[in-house]
């Protein structure tokens, strides 16, 4: 059974909070309201359409913590800051608060923003690309951009509004069921939902009801009580609220919807082509870092993809004034493995052997270690 995409579309309010630096505040996470409701577990989803009311101040935090982790990397993005006056990007790196670990960057967007009326907007992350924009059409009406040269996964995204501001929004995520994961969240002990009901049976487990669910591309949870199972669906369109009511003993179980990670983990590229003015989303789509050596030159360039869900880093000190390109993957409990990607235009450049000989030395300096050459 094949169906449509869903759009939900969640209702928030963001209260009056004194003012909260987003550099000064170690455990910043604790005043964002986190979008995700009714058991959707949205991790990986960095587009978001929203209309906000709210006079100024407003804010759409995206962390790599889907546990409210406020150590981990995170992006604050601003729209109608300094009194409706600037809209842009700030990202920290941990809850170290220190300079060294910030970045900020703003630009004049003047009176965006209404008291007294919702203002559409879209914003994005996408390997590393952010921007903000008017409207609910992604890509259209940019009015910020920016490129994090070191992006991260977002795993959860959260609102907030600073400075004794109230903010009411409209959020709309669209779930479409190939962001499916495989597993189920158990939302609530206490209802059950009121939605279009699949399927019905008696005398079923919990994991039979489960498996029943997970081969319905159109189910997208479950009410479960004393071996009686209910598939239940959402009606295409946008939902504001998913209905409910208390039966004892009832529970619902909802699919959890995930970014989907890509099959690769590792890309390695040799003699691409591109140079600087091609952007990695033009050429990779989300869910990778990418590490590149672009000559801008006709031919050549280097590069090595790795996906998100490793975690990687370039080091530069292994680079030579030659085409090649390094990063590592962190492996808990083990060394790092180097990653590595060599271009030589003329196989009787000796030179450039030398070179990477040379790189090749410093990555072991004296100890083993284990290395990826392509």
């Amino acid at each position: 059974m094949k169906t449509l995409g869903v759009v939900i579309e969640n209702t928030f309010t963001t209260p009056k909070t004194d003012f909260k630096n987003f550099y000064r505040i170690p455990d910043y996470l604790q005043y964002v309201v986190d979008i995700n409701k009714y058991g959707l577990d949205l991790s990986g989803i960095t587009t978001l359409t929203f209309e906000v009311k709210a006079c100024h101040a407003v804010k759409i935090v995206m962390s790599n913590s889907d546990e409210g982790d406020s150590s981990k990397p995170m992006y604050n993005i601003f729209i109608c800051g300094g009194q409706n006056r600037r809209s842009g990007f700030q990202r920290r790196n941990d809850d170290s608060l220190t300079p060294d670990t910030e970045f900020n960057v703003a630009y004049d967007t003047l009176d965006l923003c209404s008291c007294d009326e919702y203002r559409p907007f879209w914003v994005s992350a996408t390997n590393g690309d952010l921007m903000i924009g008017k409207g609910l059409i992604v890509g259209f009406n940019v009015i910020a951009e920016w490129t994090d040269p070191y992006p991260f996964m977002v795993r959860s995204i959260g609102l907030f509004t600073n400075q004794q501001i109230i903010g009411e929004w409209k959020v709309q995520m669209e779930v479409v069921n190939n962001l499916y994961d495989g597993s189920f969240s158990r939302c609530t002990t206490e209802f059950k939902t009121v939605l279009d009901i699949l399927f019905s049976k008696e005398k079923t487990s919990l994991l039979q009801c489960a498996a029943l669910c997970d081969k319905l591309l159109s189910c997208i949870g479950f009410n479960y009580h004393n071996q009686s199972c209910e598939l239940v669906a959402l009606s295409p369109g946008v939902v504001t609220q998913i209905p409910k009511k208390q039966e004892d003993g009832w529970e619902f179980y909802s699919k959890c919807y995930r970014y989907k990670v890509p099959k690769q983990d590792i890309i390695f590229g040799t003699e691409t082509w591109i140079n600087s003015s091609i952007k990695d989303s033009q050429i990779f789509p989300p869910g990778y870092n990418i590490y590149r050596n672009d000559r801008n030159l006709n031919g050549g360039e280097v590069l090595v993809a790795v996906c998100d869900n490793l975690i990687s880093s370039p080091v530069t000190e292994l680079q030579t004034d030659y085409e090649m390109v390094w990063c590592k993957l962190e492996l808990v409990g083990h060394n790092a493995i180097y990653l590595t990607s060599i271009y030589n235009p003329k196989t009787s450049n000796k030179e450039v052997y030398k070179q990477f000989d040379i790189s090749m030395s410093r990555a072991t300096n004296g100890k083993n270690a284990f290395i990826i050459a392509s």
